[in-house]
């Protein structure tokens, strides 16, 4: 696999669409030189964590509808590149793992959008529920000396990772 951070620009300096059209030229720009990158085509996984993971399920959306956009709306707040959660047709989108902290301000959102993919048929897991004391994303090294210790301390901790059964 290759592992590609998009260093998107961030609010509050860049407003809404800047964020979302950095990921996508992002997405863009990998899926165009999977060749070069040694990578699949067919298998890119986008993920983020917070505000990322939420640009994460935009760039499902945007993929799934293939096509460019441009927004300049008062009402952008209503658009679905902003909450997914008013997407209307989910089922067409790829499986998601959501994960919010206690005092997420999308942590209800999350659990909400979680609903509505298992509504519509897709495997949507969501973390946030006092399910686990921690949450380590894309473990690597750092990450698994980070899971070794929260777990010495007594921690239920759960690592997410794209290897099967790291944490």
């Amino acid at each position: 696999r290759v592992v590609v951070s998009v260093d998107y620009r961030l609010a509050p300096e860049f407003k809404f669409p800047v964020p979302v059209e950095d990921c996508y030229t992002a997405l863009n720009w990998v899926y165009n030189h999977t060749a070069e990158l040694n990578a699949n085509a067919e298998d890119i996984v986008v993920g983020g964590d917070s505000a990322g993971g939420n640009l994460a399920t935009v760039m499902n959306i945007l993929s799934n509808e293939k096509n460019d956009y441009y927004i300049n709306s008062e009402e952008e707040y209503k658009n679905v590149y902003i909450s997914p959660l008013l997407y209307d047709d989910v089922s067409a989108l790829s499986p998601a793992i959501i994960v919010a902290a206690d005092n997420d301000v999308l942590k209800d959102e999350g659990a909400l959008y979680r609903d509505k993919l298992k509504k519509a048929g897709v495997k949507g897991d969501f973390m946030g529920e006092k399910q686990f004391d921690a949450i380590v994303v894309g473990a690597g090294f750092a990450g698994l000396y980070m899971l070794h210790k929260l777990r010495e301390r007594g921690l239920k901790v759960r690592v997410i990772e794209a290897a099967d059964g790291v944490g």
